[in-house]
């Protein structure tokens, strides 16, 4: 609504309170739900449901669970299929597992899956501080000369070690992390 003034001898005089008409669109960001398996160190594993946004920050395409546990808060928020809302420690999770399509999507091959004649694969076994061990394979590109996996393991600027497993993708924190065995 706009105000409505008049004039009185040169001077403007506001009739009305000026009351401004704001209409707010949806601010809402486009997301969509991934069913995830969560390991808090000290839990038992939970069903989890993940938001992911349609585009990612960090590279092109979607978001990906792993962009989730790149970010700089200390909180996750996730759904629980149960029901309710988890804010899980960033610092405490274990392991977060994910269908291999939702982690490594098909639209943008990784430039691992591009490069795979530079390509090296190491099918290891990690164990966890809590005494777990999870299995799986690493896959990663480095420069000539810098391709053993304990290059890999010094170098990866991620947080989250990416385990492939079938139609897994275990997403380990690195922090939790007592040694991985090669085989």
């Amino acid at each position: 609504m706009a105000a409505r003034a008049s004039c009185d001898h040169g001077r403007i005089v506001a009739a009305d309170p000026v009351v401004p008409e704001f209409v707010v669109p949806d601010f809402a960001v486009p997301k969509h739900k991934v069913g995830a398996t969560l390991r808090l160190l000290g839990q038992a594993p939970v069903e989890v449901e993940l938001f992911l946004g349609e585009s990612a920050a960090r590279h092109s395409g979607h978001e990906r669970p792993s962009d989730l546990l790149q970010m700089a808060e200390p909180f996750l928020a996730v759904q629980l299929k149960a029901g309710g809302v988890l804010f899980a420690s960033r610092h405490n999770i274990l392991v977060l597992s994910i269908a291999s399509d939702v982690e490594l999507g098909e639209e943008d091959l990784p430039v691992e899956d591009l490069a795979a004649e530079e390509t090296k694969t190491a099918d290891v076994v990690v164990r966890l501080e809590d005494g777990s061990s999870i299995s799986g394979n690493v896959v990663y590109l480095m420069p000539v000369g810098h391709r053993r996996l304990q290059d890999y393991l010094n170098a990866l600027p991620e947080a989250f070690l990416k385990l492939r497993n079938g139609d897994l993708v275990h997403l380990v924190n690195k922090e939790r992390i007592v040694l991985v065995t090669a085989h």
